[in-house]
């Protein structure tokens, strides 16, 4: 191939796939500079070429073909404006009046563009999504120049994810994922010190990641955030509130009800791998906590919530609602679990010397608890609900089934604790609480 014939090969290579990155001058000059003759010879080879690529988008399906041109005919402008050294008119989501930007570059990164430049006469960079600009123009005055020191890719890359260095180290990171993604993670293992991972036992189980002197950057949080709900930070908790926010209770920070399901189901699964396992339910509510809040007010009431919360932090602790908060305790029995409400019981005791009243005087605080035991709390027909034989995993239906069973047998005994006296734990008693076996 001659030089001629190369030259209209990358002119038509440019053209098709590069009309977002050169600017239209360039294409001006290219045009008016190669022979037409040559490049006509040419037109079956780059046809035949052509034919045998296909470039599929990501968004394909996705974004309509308008938006698309739209945000094509923005890159076109802005490489106009680069090129020339002039400002820009924009429009932005979330701004009422349009501004002038100096366009310090273009950063594209998974299929989206990105437009890094200043404001006004400011040199300061900040980073904007092209999908977002709903008005583009080129302006008669010259755009300002970044700072010597400024460096297009390092600032895109800090901006969108975060510095990839942190001074700060998670100084033990643990994770829970479901077993399916064990292949996954096994061969992605994270930048630390040590990294280990459990061994998942079959496909209905969870697997644990384990690691140490983890270097806290915002792109770990993005990359476990990724997993939505099949990543449960279980430490460390400053952590666990940015990953797995929906699961956070905002006022206590610990687990909501929604996070109780998962952490539940979690449990019934372990029983159904290994018929040896269980599990104790306490539901606990504060005595009286109408009361604090008409007499004390919201914010003693709240208050007292985080209080109590602080109390049950070193346990998989949920708020289930208002005043009631539920803990879950793997792999013990009703009786380890009433001594464990014992300790839970007097230590909410002595929140109420941390919490003064206009008077200086302690407000009283007390909490009641119910214990129940999983599977010895449940009655038969329940308990048949479990396929012990095949030891097949539950449907999502029949966990659930089970789980709300629990919290019922553990309600009968919180209720049994408030009508005797209240500040009290009590252990579910099927014969004493008129339920079934």
């Amino acid at each position: 191939m001659d030089k001629a014939s190369a030259d209209a090969f990358i002119y038509f290579f440019a053209k098709k796939y590069l009309s977002h990155i050169v600017p239209k001058e360039v294409f001006a000059a290219l045009e008016a500079a190669k022979d037409s003759s040559q490049s006509h010879e040419l037109d079956p080879l780059i046809t035949v070429w052509d034919s045998q690529h296909t470039h599929l988008s990501h968004w394909q399906g996705v974004l309509t073909v308008q938006e698309t041109e739209r945000i094509q005919d923005i890159i076109m402008v802005c490489n106009q404006a680069l090129f020339s050294q002039q400002k820009l008119w924009l429009g932005y989501e979330g701004r009422e009046k349009r501004f002038q930007f100096n366009l310090f570059g273009i950063v594209m990164r998974n299929q989206e563009f990105f437009i890094v430049g200043s404001y006004w006469s400011n040199l300061e960079p900040f980073l904007l999504a092209v999908r977002k600009v709903t008005y583009w123009q080129i302006s008669e005055e010259p755009s300002l120049s970044p700072s010597s020191d400024f460096d297009l890719a390092e600032f895109a890359k800090d901006y969108l994810n975060g510095a990839s260095e942190s001074d700060e180290l998670i100084p033990e990171l643990l994770v829970e994922f479901p077993a399916a993604l064990y292949g996954y993670v096994s061969s992605h293992p994270i930048v630390c010190e040590q990294f280990a991972l459990t061994e998942p036992e079959d496909n209905c189980g969870y697997f644990l990641l384990r690691a140490q002197q983890v270097p806290n950057t915002l792109r770990l949080q993005q990359w476990l955030a990724g997993f939505q709900e099949d990543a449960q930070v279980l430490k460390p908790l400053s952590l666990r509130q940015k990953v797995n926010r929906a699961w956070i209770d905002q006022l206590t920070n610990l687990y909501n009800r929604h996070a109780f399901d998962r952490i539940g189901y979690r449990e019934i699964e372990t029983y159904c791998r290994d018929l040896h396992q269980y599990f104790a339910l306490l539901v606990m509510d504060i005595d009286h906590f109408k009361h604090i809040n008409d007499h004390y007010g919201h914010l003693c009431g709240d208050d007292v919530l985080m209080k109590v919360a602080d109390c049950l932090r070193d346990y998989d602790a949920i708020r289930y609602g208002g005043e009631e908060f539920v803990v879950l305790l793997t792999n013990t029995r009703a009786k380890d679990a009433l001594n464990v409400a014992e300790r839970i019981r007097r230590a909410v005791t002595q929140v109420q010397y941390q919490l003064l009243d206009d008077q200086g005087k302690p407000v009283k605080i007390s909490i009641s608890i119910g214990i129940a035991e999983f599977p010895t709390h449940l009655t038969q027909a329940e308990q048949a609900v479990i396929n012990v034989q095949n030891r097949e995993r539950l449907a999502k239906d029949a966990k659930q089934t089970l789980l709300e069973a629990m919290i019922h047998r553990a309600d009968k005994a919180l209720y049994y604790a408030k009508e005797h006296g209240r500040d009290q734990c009590c252990l579910f008693d099927a014969e004493l609480m008129g339920e079934e076996s």
